[in-house]
């Protein structure tokens, strides 16, 4: 039967041919190969909606999906866009380490005229736009061509149980000193404040960045992550953020901290074993998830010099990017606008995310960790409180940083040879 309906279909094709009507890419059976980083609920649902209403809507398109963790991709993403069979589309993480190499390796499609086809770079600012962006040689960053949209906007804060806090006589701080009172005040009362598993690397990476960012400011994060203005780590602020890591770690993390999966941190944090987690705002959908949507709050961290507004890591989510020998580019084009357009918006805000094209209307936002994340967003945005992810800054960053954390939080690295470590990845693996 199966030959009969192949012969069907290609009398139809030749008739349709001679007729002067040539059939379009979907009704030639495409197939489009996507990955990203959503292998659970809910972001997962999200993403197998949107791909079964993009098929629905691009007859005879298949979409060929594999989600993999953020940790797996990073591991993954170069040979496949290297491959002649790999991804037409994928999730990459932006800076030097992964989108940066991709497009000195020519392996990622320039997207400026799509942008301008339909509007991204309109529809977005010039500054989140440049965290997408590279030169052509790969070695600029912030400019140049456009490589990658993103879904959701992304910011890093504190989640907290607010019925611990209630025990505690606590209240969202708005200040640093506020903010140290609750650690001790937990501490004293014999309860480690936060949930923190190091293992799978980021979770380290995310607690230094928010701590960091205390110290920072908005100049010096661009400065570094750009390359500009002869940017260094090693400075009298990201010294102090490091002395801060090292005794959060013996003070505040669980005392086996060591031993713990990011994941399994997550899951005492949701059973209520510890009062507090830093994470982002990707989060929020598993806080729903758990039955926790009313019950966790989220808050921005205070900066280190009380009167200063937050200044949280963040920016957008990993970026969609296009293999630059896909055969089906167009097609793959369309496959981002989809996913970072109205409709995709409206389903990921119901998850708890933050969609990247703004939520005008919050009529639909049924819990409150949602409307608190999509505060925390709006005010950091109003106020230049974006800050950015280091691990950006060079190809290498990522993993000298996570092998260091582990020897600063343990106590094996001083905060001194921290930092000076760090400028020595960014001096010698630089682009520039």
């Amino acid at each position: 039967m199966n030959k009969i309906y192949r012969a069907l279909f290609t009398i139809t094709v030749i008739a349709l041919t001679l007729m002067g009507i040539r059939p379009t890419a979907a009704q030639a059976e495409t197939k489009l190969v996507v990955w990203d980083i959503h292998p659970t609920s809910p972001q997962s649902d999200v993403i197998n909606k949107l791909n079964a209403e993009f098929e629905a809507n691009h007859p005879g398109v298949k979409i060929e999906r594999t989600a993999y963790t953020f940790e797996d991709l990073k591991t993954v993403i170069t040979l496949g866009m290297s491959s002649a069979d790999g991804p037409d589309v994928s999730m990459v993480n932006q800076g030097f380490p992964d989108m940066g190499a991709m497009v000195a390796a020519d392996l990622l499609l320039p997207l400026n005229d799509y942008a301008t086809k339909f509007g991204w770079d309109k529809r977005w600012s010039p500054g989140l736009l440049a965290r997408n962006s590279f030169s052509a040689d790969g070695k600029e960053f912030g400019t140049g061509n456009l490589y990658g949209v993103s879904t959701t906007a992304e910011i890093g804060g504190v989640f907290y149980h607010k019925d611990m806090f209630k025990e505690q006589g606590l209240e969202v701080p708005k200040t640093f000193s506020e903010f140290q009172a609750i650690l001790d005040k937990f501490s004293s009362a014999g309860i480690r404040p936060f949930a923190f598993g190091p293992l799978a690397g980021s979770h380290s990476l995310h607690y230094f960045f928010t701590i960091q960012h205390s110290f920072s400011n908005v100049q010096w994060l661009d400065d570094f992550i750009y390359r500009r203005n002869n940017a260094r780590f090693d400075t009298p602020e990201n010294l102090e953020a490091a002395k801060m890591m090292q005794d959060w770690a013996s003070k505040y993390f669980p005392e086996d901290f060591t031993g713990l999966e990011r994941e399994t941190a997550r899951s005492l944090f949701y059973n209520k074993e510890f009062p507090m987690m830093i994470d982002g705002s990707w989060m929020g959908g598993n806080m729903i998830e758990n039955k926790l949507g009313d019950e966790v709050g989220f808050f921005l961290m205070p900066r280190h010099t009380d009167g200063e507004t937050p200044l949280a890591f963040g920016g957008w989510s990993l970026a969609w990017a296009i293999r630059k020998t896909s055969a089906n580019a167009d097609l793959a084009a369309e496959y981002l606008e989809w996913q970072t357009g109205t409709r995709a918006a409206e389903l990921w805000a119901e998850t708890g995310d933050v969609p990247a094209v703004g939520l005008k209307d919050r009529s639909a936002i049924k819990y409150s960790v949602h409307n608190d994340i999509l505060n925390a967003w709006e005010q950091a945005n109003a106020t230049n409180g974006v800050g950015h992810y280091l691990d950006w800054a060079s190809p290498t960053i990522y993993d000298t940083m996570k092998a260091d954390l582990e020897l600063l939080n343990a106590g094996k690295m001083t905060p001194e040879e921290f930092t000076a470590d760090i400028q020595k990845d960014y001096e010698n693996n630089g682009k520039k």
